[in-house]
Order: structure tokens, then sequence, then C-alpha cells
């Protein structure tokens, strides 16, 4: 009776000391699109697409990307082969295929295989590892034919104070197989649109990539236009795509200021003498450019024990600037950081965050029930060992 109670004790034991332990599990990997065609490309041309990579576990899971095929030498993975999925976040995959100077025309094809890590650790020389992958197919068709083919789109103006520049932005798009440098031409009127007030012409430096899309800015200066509403007509070569958007020009302070202090970035677990970066994420939602500088500092039990203060940066409209300071802690201790960011003639909302310094933490409560488990094992054993004595 004793042996059958014994046993079950034994058991119990033994799965608690290797509780825990990883277990192997199989997840799906998946890839969208599943093809993807590069037509008209050039020689030592250049294309981009993008596939996202899913998974169906919570876990993090390493994934890596491997070229196969005639055409495996042409692909490149700006971001690395290697990267990490799981069922929350997928990964957008950029791929970039630049085909050699010397390949005839046709088509050519090819394929990436993405295939996972294992998936399982193999524990006590037994079991064994999973891996899954997925291909995606690649096809590239080589011309000779250079083609220009571009569209711009979501054209955006500012308003300006007086003798302050006026901001343009737009999106282009390259469509064709031939990089392209636009040039952005603008044609101002009178509120009535009977008379033309300014024209300007502005080459852009940034060059954009065949199947690549780019956000362009740039600005142009108010000092001829009176306070009042104008008309701008904005083309974009080589496009050849048309806006006709309206701004105003107003009074110097008209414009309002408005920023925030989105968030204090700090490394909430520090070792002593560490140099710790302390970031101030500033956002400027104004409608115009402004100068911002964090001031803060960093206290313990309500002590200041560093004042804190960034370089002045200026800071675009709509932009997020990082503005940051550094701390060295020279004690264990729970460290607030507390600031500000200043911005023209307003400053934000005080922004919190935590630096937490202690030395190596010891879980006594834990190496405690591992001691009671070890004992509890040995008296086990030592009691079956004493019972086989005296059967024998």
């Amino acid at each position: 009776m004793k042996k059958i109670i014994l046993i079950p004790l034994v058991l119990f034991a033994l799965a608690f000391l290797f509780i825990g332990m990883p277990s192997t599990q199989a997840a799906g990997i998946g890839a969208s699109p599943g093809f993807i065609h590069f037509d008209n490309m050039l020689r030592n041309g250049y294309a981009e697409g993008f596939v996202t990579v899913s998974i169906g576990t919570a876990d993090f899971v390493g994934v890596t990307a491997t070229p196969k095929g005639e055409i495996a030498d042409w692909f490149e993975f700006p971001e690395g082969p290697h990267f990490m999925v799981n069922a929350a976040n997928p990964k957008h995959f950029k791929i970039v295929i630049r085909p050699p100077d010397d390949v005839a025309n046709g088509d050519y094809e090819g394929f990436i295989r993405f295939t996972t890590s294992p998936l399982g650790k193999v524990t006590s020389g037994a079991g064994s590892a999973i891996q899954v992958s997925v291909d995606v197919k690649i096809k590239v068709t080589i011309t000779d034919l250079q083609f220009l083919k571009c569209q711009a789109t979501g054209f955006v103006i500012k308003d300006a104070e007086q003798g302050q520049p006026i901001l343009f932005s737009a999106s282009i798009y390259n469509k064709g197989n031939v990089r392209i440098k636009p040039a952005i031409d603008v044609t101002i009127w009178n509120q009535r649109q009977d008379k033309i007030v300014d024209t300007f012409n502005k080459q852009l430096s940034q060059e954009i990539l065949p199947t690549t899309k780019q956000t362009v800015f740039f600005n142009i200066p108010s000092t001829n236009l009176v306070i009042a509403q104008y008309w701008a007509s904005i083309t974009v070569n080589p496009c050849q795509d048309n806006k006709l958007l309206t701004f105003d020009i107003v009074e110097p302070g008209t414009l309002g200021l408005e920023g925030v202090l989105k968030t204090i970035i700090t490394k909430v677990w520090a070792e002593r003498n560490e140099i710790v970066p302390i970031v101030a994420v500033f956002q400027n939602l104004g409608e115009t450019p402004v100068k911002a500088k964090f001031k803060g500092s960093v206290q313990e039990s309500g002590r200041i024990i560093q004042l804190l203060e960034s370089d002045e940066i200026t800071v675009g409209v709509g932009e997020e600037a990082n503005l940051t300071t550094f701390f060295t802690p020279k004690a264990p201790g729970r460290y607030v950081v507390k600031g500000k960011v200043f911005y023209g003639t307003k400053q934000t909302y005080e922004n919190t965050g935590i630096i937490n310094v202690a030395g190596i933490r010891v879980n006594y409560t834990l190496i405690a029930v591992y001691i009671l488990v070890v004992a509890l094992l040995i008296f086990i054993i030592y009691r079956l060992l004493k019972r086989k004595k005296r059967v024998y």
C-alpha cells in the first residue's frame, strides 16, 4: 500500500521539476501574395515589391528568406533575410530585384522560400523539432524598351504667415522602368483667379526608383504676397498631374502653435554607472514649423538628482522629433523622469518616465521550493531502497 502511495509522489515531484520546459509545437506559415510578376524590367534596372508573412502562433518565431531558382542572384533583401513574426505581428517583407546588365530579353522565374526556425526544442535526448516553409513564386520579364510613367496624388498646401515659406507636398508613384527626378511648377493666382501673382519652378533633388512611391515636400517663398486668399495651380512633371488648391497668407502669429509630448522613453531597468538615454518624443500638430527643446529633471523620492535639457531642433508641420538627453545613475533606486517640451512661445503638458536601478535579484522563494522538492525526492528514493533491502 505504501509503495502505491510513493509512486504518485515521485511522479508529482518529477513533473514539478520539468514544468515549464518548452514543448514542440507546429504552426502554419503563410505568405501573400503567392506570386509576383516584375514586368518590363531593364537590364541593370530596379524594382521592388512586398510580401506579407504570417504565422499561426502567439509566440514569436524566427523566419529566414532564401532566394531560389535561376534568378536567385538577382534578389536583395534590404532589411536582411532573417526576421521574427507571430500571429499578432506579421512581417511586411521587402524584396528588391536587380537584373544583371548582360541578361537577354525574356521571362525568368525563381522563388523565395520562407522557412521558420525549429518550432520546439528537443529535451533529454528525445523528440524532434519541426520547421515549416512556404514559397512565393517570382517572375521577371526583361525588355529593351524604356518607358516613363508616374502618378502624382495627395496634393497638400498649407496656409502660411506673411514672410514665411508656403509648404507643399505630394505623393509620387513611379510606374515606369526608369528613374525619375520630379520637377514642380506652381502658378499662383489671386482670389478671383483673374490674375497671375507669381510663378515658381522647383527641380527636386530626390530620385524616385521604378515601382516605388515617395512623398515629396517642397516650399516656395511668400515674400511677394500680401495678406489675402490665393489659388495655386500645381503641376508635377514628368507625371503631368495637376491640382488647383487654395491657401491663405495670414498675419504673423495668427497660425496656431500646437504640439504634444507623446511619451518619454527610458530604459526601465538599468545598471549603476550606465549611461541611460532619455528620449522625449514631440509631435508638431500646428500649422507652422517650430523650434523645440525638452527640459526636465530626474528625481528620486521627490529629490532632484539631475536637471535635463536637450538641444533645440526645428520640427516641421506634422513631424515627430526625438529630443534626447542622458542620465547616469550612481546608486540603486527608483528614478522618475519629469519634463516638458518648450516650442515657440508655448510648452506641452508634463510627461514622465521611470528608470529602475537595482543589484542582482535572487528569487529565494523559488530556490526554497526546489530545495524542498529535491529533499522530498531523496527521502522517497531512500524509503524505496530501504523497503527493497527488507524484501531481500
